[in-house]
């Protein structure tokens, strides 16, 4: 086996992961967070919980955007050797877009807010756009991430 090999493998085990990862957080983390006094004997209210929640995307965003460098870069490179087709590319550019936006814009913004003492903040109009903006990002991101994972491990199977 080739180095290319392994480097194609190892490029589909990152888009694994951060999928696995992705799936997580919205499908575990968030509702759990979320409902934290249903779990706790104290109360903690969506303010609270927005904070905690705040603070576990802001670490993710650490992994997001090495994997969209990563991912960037490998695509990049694969068609640019003409070994990619435009399924490939849209995925990439669908992930790479939505993953920015929600990095770069949607989760400095939120973290913004979390972090202002004022709750009317939290409630405002521009809050609540930016919000529903991130969770229709993270969609489309998980999406693009499982549609680059299967196309890749399909190109895998073909080896």
């Amino acid at each position: 086996m080739n180095r290319i090999f392994w480097i194609d493998v190892i490029y589909t085990v990152l888009l694994g992961a951060l999928f696995g990862a992705a799936i997580a957080l919205g499908a575990l983390v968030a509702p759990v967070i979320f409902r934290a006094s249903v779990y706790m004997e104290i109360a903690v209210d969506v303010y609270q919980s927005g904070k905690l929640m705040s603070e576990i995307f802001r670490r993710f965003n650490y992994a997001l955007i090495a994997a969209l460098i990563v991912i960037t870069a490998y695509e990049c490179w694969r068609w640019y050797v003409r070994e990619s087709g435009v399924g490939f590319l849209l995925a990439a550019l669908s992930a790479v877009i939505s993953g920015g936006v929600f990095a770069f814009y949607c989760t400095p913004f939120i973290l913004s807010a979390a972090r202002s003492d004022d709750i009317e903040v939290l409630s405002s109009p521009s809050f609540h756009s930016v919000h529903s903006l991130s969770e229709a990002l993270f969609k489309v991101f998980v999406l693009a991430l499982l549609t680059l994972f299967a196309l890749n491990l399909r190109r895998l199977a073909k080896r």
